[in-house]
């Protein structure tokens, strides 16, 4: 299952996909919510990201190392995410499937 981000829709992706025969893509509304907790992990990351002073490849991989680093000595956030799942699901079936606060 993936949503149609369009990096998960580009044609490189899509063709590699069609060669896999194992795998069965679920059909995925195009505006629906990510409920996937390491979307909120990633965000976590990506909001302390400065892109005016990181901005080649390892420095980029230097601030998700460091930030990653911090989120693990932090068990509580991660915690948050996961469990705010049951929360997620009710607001999206009350939304019928679409964007919600989280």
């Amino acid at each position: 299952m993936h949503d149609n981000c369009p990096v998960h829709t580009a044609n490189i992706v899509r063709r590699w996909i069609e060669d896999q025969p194992q795998l069965e893509v679920l059909p995925w509304p195009s505006h629906s919510p990510d409920l996937n907790p390491i979307e909120n992990v990633w965000a976590n990351i990506v909001n302390v990201w400065e892109p005016e002073e990181e901005r080649t490849r390892q420095q980029l991989l230097n601030h998700m190392m460091r930030e990653w680093e911090v989120l693990r000595r932090k068990p509580q956030i991660i915690h948050t995410h996961v469990t705010s799942l049951s929360d997620r699901l009710r607001d999206v079936i009350a939304n019928n499937g679409q964007w919600t606060k989280y």
